[in-house]
């Protein structure tokens, strides 16, 4: 083993970055103490292997400490392949040149808001991810903050079209993503597993609130969602049975990502 890694500071550095990739930049005095310093230690104790640091890590209360919560700016490519993702866009599979048209959409996206991938700035990556003091607060801008909330609306609402005078649109499948949780038709319940799937801490009593009038209008009552979505059930396909549900869960999702929380991890 060469002599550097001998040193206490050699693995207290590594074991820095990261915490500052996985749980947040700032490292204060009890961090150091209490986060850092075990880590290191255990680094050194297992010849630099990586699992035993982020095993011990991602199991400690401190990882799951709500204040550790929604600390971290979610890059381009967290923001928009993790949306693809954990929500649900259909991406066609059979045709390949058809394919990768959709995934080099979603590179262009990228590139617009700062991350040009496999591409960085210099060969030091992104700023964003090691340019003291800001960190991933650099992907946010007056501009870049514009763009996201404009690009995720579109894939709620209307889908983006994967070029100019396409067709062809990247849409996010609301009634799909839905289907996922265990009881799509009781509004209240519906609302707390979407916020608490797709923002950090789940919703606030009042962000609850404007989620429920996009499922719930004006003079209506629980009960019409539940009984437009068992309409949707019974008849698929239906226009007016699914145009109801799948635009109310459009407005929703809608909603949440336009959520400065949802920019976070």
């Amino acid at each position: 083993m060469p002599r550097i890694l001998a040193t206490d500071e050699a693995a207290k550095y590594i074991c820095r970055c990261l915490y500052r990739w996985f749980v947040y930049y700032v490292i204060g005095d009890a961090e150091e103490q209490n986060v850092i310093t075990p880590l290191a230690a255990i680094m050194r104790n297992n010849n630099y292997e990586l699992a035993p640091v982020l095993r011990a890590l991602f199991t400690s209360e401190h990882f799951f400490d709500q204040l550790n919560r929604g600390c971290i700016i979610k890059s381009p490519i967290d923001l928009y392949i993790g949306m693809a993702r954990s929500i649900g866009v259909n991406i066609p599979t059979e045709d390949v040149l058809y394919k990768y048209k959709f995934w080099n959409h979603f590179k262009m996206r990228c590139d617009e808001i700062g991350q040009h991938l496999a591409d960085p700035v210099d060969i030091s990556g992104w700023p964003a991810y090691r340019q003291e003091p800001l960190f991933y607060e650099a992907w946010i801008n007056s501009t870049t903050i514009q763009i996201r909330a404009k690009t995720l609306n579109m894939y709620a609402t209307m889908g983006y079209e994967v070029q100019p005078f396409s067709l062809t649109r990247v849409k996010i499948d609301s009634i799909g993503f839905c289907k996922k949780f265990p009881d799509p038709a009781t509004p209240n319940t519906l609302i707390n597993d979407i916020s608490r799937y797709l923002l950090p801490s789940g919703a606030s009593a009042k962000q609850f609130d404007a989620m429920k009038t996009k499922l719930i209008k004006n003079l209506e009552d629980d009960s019409y969602w539940t009984r437009a979505w068992y309409a949707y059930l019974a008849n698929p396909g239906d226009p007016i049975a699914e145009g109801t549900v799948r635009q109310r869960l459009d407005d929703l999702l809608g909603y949440i990502m336009n959520l400065e929380e949802y920019q976070l991890y």
